[in-house]
């Protein structure tokens, strides 16, 4: 039997066979990926206490990675600004919340002539998707204020802050050990108010402080003629 070597295939019949399977493999993997997981995002993102309120509905999408690797989670409206990586959906999907979260926070904290260009960019997408007006409108703000008790009947009901502004108390809306200050007790505290008429929603912690030390005219005087003392000293060289 006499042998007869394999015909090769023509050039371009070869590739055109090389195309379509490329073009089957890359169609097979993008199955693969976007067959899995789309899904509509909830109407608020939530990071703890705070909420960002989104616009209009939003749908994020999930591609896995290889085997033993994280996949990405994007939302087309947010992108290229923000991947969120993990090994399942859920998973990418925080860490794409946390990175819009600090994002948003950093950015709100700055005024428009802070910006860098790129910065004013990436504010502007957050403000066309996030309501803002409404997340200034509804997230309590929380402030350091130092104050002192002013009355007690017997208990503690009523605070005076620095600025001289009094405010009527309730238990509840302060730390246990408040119960126990007794009128004059100075203290400081990290106070939460209404960001829109500052009225006292709670203070999640206080601490006792020490009244200033009262300074009599004679201290004053002695305190004054003291500088002027060492004011009047020559200049001298101070070796170490």
């Amino acid at each position: 039997m006499q042998y007869a070597p394999p015909v090769d295939r023509p050039p371009l019949l070869q590739n055109a066979v090389a195309s379509v399977a490329a073009v089957r493999n890359d169609r097979a993997i993008r199955e693969d990926r976007f067959d899995v997981s789309r899904r509509n995002l909830p109407a608020e993102l939530e990071v703890g206490d705070t909420t960002y309120r989104l616009r209009s509905p939003l749908m994020g999408t999930f591609l896995p990675g290889p085997i033993g690797k994280q996949g990405e989670f994007t939302v087309p409206q947010f992108s290229p600004y923000f991947t969120g990586r993990g090994r399942n959906f859920d998973e990418a999907f925080l860490n794409w919340r946390d990175q819009v979260h600090g994002q948003f926070q950093e950015l709100y904290s700055k005024r428009p002539f802070e910006m860098t260009n790129q910065e004013a960019e990436l504010w502007q997408t957050l403000e066309s998707l996030i309501d803002v007006p409404t997340y200034k409108n509804t997230t309590p703000l929380t402030i350091r204020q130092i104050g002192k008790v002013t009355r007690c009947r017997p208990l503690p009901e009523q605070i005076q802050w620095e600025d001289g502004h009094k405010e009527a108390v309730r238990l509840d809306q302060m730390p246990g050990e408040f119960a126990t200050y007794k009128s004059g007790q100075p203290f400081d505290a990290i106070v939460v108010r209404d960001p829109v008429n500052l009225t006292l929603i709670k203070v999640t912690h206080i601490r006792r402080t020490g009244s200033l030390p009262m300074v009599t005219p004679t201290e004053q005087e002695a305190l004054l003629r003291e500088i002027q003392t060492m004011s009047s000293l020559p200049e001298g060289h101070w070796g170490f």
